[in-house]
């Protein structure tokens, strides 16, 4: 008996496979959620250091780059973005897709 001969010989079978497939194709279609545009959080941190009454050239010196440096020997960072401004500075820590970012919140903190 070849492949091709069985849906031949169980014409009823066939038609079953093919109607709960229908049904249930029919059914998850409604049940997914679908979005034009999903929201997705890309996995990152943000760090306000104050620093008040300090000149942006020395808030970098002194805070972010400090900072940075600490941050880059945390694994599976992606990219450090650093800038300082007058009494505080700011960096953006951004991570690959695979972590749990709680945990690097921990590690940044700890390192810190």
């Amino acid at each position: 008996m070849r492949l091709t001969d069985l849906p031949l010989d169980r014409p009823v079978a066939t038609l079953m496979l093919l109607l709960s497939l229908v049904v249930l194709g029919t059914v998850s279609l409604f049940l997914l959620p679908l979005d034009f545009m999903p929201v997705v959080n890309e996995p990152e941190v943000d760090i306000e250091v104050p620093f008040p009454g300090s000149h942006p050239l020395e808030s970098l010196r002194e805070v972010v780059e400090p900072i940075e440096d600490e941050i880059a020997t945390i694994p599976d960072v992606k990219s450090i973005n650093g800038n300082a401004s007058s009494g505080s500075a700011r960096l953006e820590v951004r991570f690959d897709w695979n972590v749990d970012i709680d945990i690097k919140k921990m590690e940044i903190r700890e390192a810190v």
